[in-house]
């Protein structure tokens, strides 16, 4: 099953591959909603257009050959690629969305840091106090942080 952008719904593949592809799909469908209502500047629709680049290194890294997939290559490079796009959007996402992704960033980093991490509670503390002390700089940090321990 797959739609325009050639984002799959991976039937009969490996878990990591189900998961990268609904990433791919949700980020792509991100850059899609900016363009369709006219929220990019010409500087923001540049940094959009290196992020639809990366995903589709990521794309034609699920596609990859059996070796690159059994070695761990493909999900590597496709990680990569999905996780650099990932942190363009952030750069261009306007700033009423920052706090819901905000909110998947702080979801992630519970996933994988320890409950007394100070980054992950300061994360947290911005959150619920509202967006005004949240910084994109902060978001981008500890998503960068996140992924690090997820590799």
């Amino acid at each position: 099953m797959s739609e325009n952008d050639g984002d799959v719904a991976g039937q009969r593949r490996a878990s990591w591959y189900a998961r990268a592809g609904a990433h791919i799909a949700e980020l792509q469908s991100q850059i899609n909603r900016m363009e369709a209502a006219g929220e990019l500047s010409p500087a923001d629709a540049e940094i959009a257009k290196k992020a639809r680049v990366q995903l589709a290194a990521a794309r034609e890294a699920l596609t990859g050959g059996w070796w690159a997939r059994v070695t761990g290559a493909a999900h590597d490079r496709a990680m990569a690629n999905i996780h650099e796009a990932e942190i363009e959007l952030l750069r261009i996402m306007p700033e009423e969305e920052l706090r819901w992704r905000g909110v998947r960033v702080l979801s992630q980093c519970i996933l994988h840091l320890h409950p007394n991490d100070l980054g992950l509670k300061r994360l947290g503390n911005e959150l619920q106090q509202g967006y005004a002390p949240l910084s994109l700089f902060h978001l981008h940090s500890e998503l960068v942080r996140c992924r690090v321990r997820t590799a």
